[in-house]
């Protein structure tokens, strides 16, 4: 969809909120995107993943400095979470609640509400494209991204770029006359 090979996101489980000051309340996790694997086959390997992050949910925040070769790791701007909320350090966080549905936090200081509200909407934008019976067989590049609405606003609304014009006139004549309006102009 975006047109990267893979996707980092900081991944919380809720064991990892056992052992606060001690232990990473996440984990990074990347996703390989291949866009023109179906979605069946994106999901699977995302479930895969995501069963292995569970099983290591956590690392010891100390790790850095006791390992000098290990570099300096930072939060992933994209947060996936299971409890507990926002990963702290993430510009957006989705959490998936256990009892169904999905909530979206983002960092007012980092994403404007505006870019957070277009986040959500696209996002549901592809949910609701899953729930196709036939999104299984989609590839996962050809999943929609827009709402029908933004869709048309994108291709049609900002090219609207009709005006009135002389008919009569050749285009290199439009060119002489705005050289003659703004001779200073380069």
């Amino acid at each position: 969809m975006s047109g990267k090979a893979a996707l980092d996101l900081a991944f919380r489980d809720p064991s990892a909120l056992q052992a606060p000051g001690y232990l990473s309340t996440w984990v990074p996790l990347r996703i390989a995107a291949a866009g023109d694997a179906p979605f069946s086959e994106f999901s699977a390997r995302c479930s895969a993943l995501l069963e292995q992050a569970r099983r290591h949910p956590a690392f010891a925040l100390d790790l850095v400095v006791r390992d000098p070769a290990i570099k300096g790791l930072s939060v992933p701007q994209i947060g996936l979470s299971l409890a507990g909320g926002a990963v702290e350090g993430s510009v957006v966080t989705v959490e998936a609640a256990p009892a169904g549905g999905l909530t979206l936090w983002f960092d007012t200081t980092r994403l404007p509400e505006e870019a957070a509200a277009q986040l959500a909407q696209r996002l549901e934008s592809v949910l609701e494209a899953l729930g196709n019976t036939t999104a299984a067989h989609t590839p996962l590049g050809q999943l929609p991204i827009m709402s029908g609405a933004e869709r048309e606003q994108v291709l049609y609304g900002w090219n609207d770029t009709r005006c009135d014009y002389e008919r009569q006139t050749c285009v290199h004549q439009f060119f002489q006359a705005q050289v003659a309006r703004t001779p200073q102009a380069t």
